[in-house]
C-alpha cells in the first residue's frame, strides 16, 4: 500500500517539476532512495495526512503526563530534589518502577538529574513545566468542582419534583 502511495506521489510530483525517474530509484537494486522516501512524506497532498511538526511534539509532551505514576513523580520532585529512593518511599512506587518513569521523564527533558556522590537527585528543569503541572491540577480541581454542583443541583432538582408530586397529590 505505501508503495502504491509512493507511486502517486512520484508521479504528482514529477508532473509539477519534470524531473526525471532515474533520481527516484537506486540504481543497484531497483528500490526507492532513502533519501527519497523521506522526502515523499512532504509531498502528501492531503493536509489531514501532514502533521505539524509542533503539533507532534504537542501531542508527544502531553502523553508524558498522561501517567499516574509520572504525574506522582513530578509532584514529588517539583519543589525539592530527590533520589530514586526517597521517590519511590513518596510515591509508592518500586525503584524500577520509579527508574523507568525518570527515563521517560528525561526524555522528554522535563527533569534532570545531578549527580552528587554516588547519587543522582532529580529535579524539574523548568517552570514551564510547573506551570503546565498547576494548570492542569488546577483544571482538575475545577472540575471536580462542577461535577459536585451538578450533582447538588441534581438531587435539588430531585427535591423539587418529590414536593411537587405531593403537592398534586393532595
Amino acid at each position: 500500500m505505501k508503495t502504491k502511495q509512493l507511486d502517486e506521489c512520484i508521479d504528482d510530483y514529477k508532473e509539477e517539476e519534470y524531473i526525471e525517474e532515474d533520481d527516484y530509484y537506486d540504481d543497484d537494486d531497483d528500490e526507492y532512495d532513502d533519501d527519497w522516501e523521506y522526502e515523499e512524506e512532504m509531498l502528501v497532498k492531503d493536509p489531514r495526512s501532514q502533521v505539524d511538526l509542533t503539533t507532534q511534539d504537542m501531542a508527544d509532551f502531553l502523553k508524558v503526563f498522561g501517567d499516574y505514576s509520572r504525574i506522582k513523580i513530578l509532584e514529588s520532585i517539583m519543589d525539592i530534589e530527590y533520589t530514586v529512593g526517597d521517590i519511590a518511599v513518596f510515591t509508592g512506587l518500586t525503584h524500577s518502577a520509579v527508574s523507568h518513569h525518570l527515563k521517560i521523564l528525561r526524555q522528554a527533558k522535563l527533569v534532570d538529574g545531578i549527580r552528587n556522590g554516588r547519587y543522582v537527585y532529580y529535579r524539574v528543569i523548568d517552570k514551564h513545566v510547573r506551570e503546565i503541572y498547576n494548570l492542569t491540577r488546577t483544571h482538575a480541581e475545577e472540575f471536580q468542582k462542577t461535577i459536585s454542583l451538578q450533582e447538588e443541583d441534581d438531587e435539588l432538582a430531585k427535591a423539587f419534583e418529590r414536593e411537587l408530586e405531593k403537592e398534586f397529590e393532595s
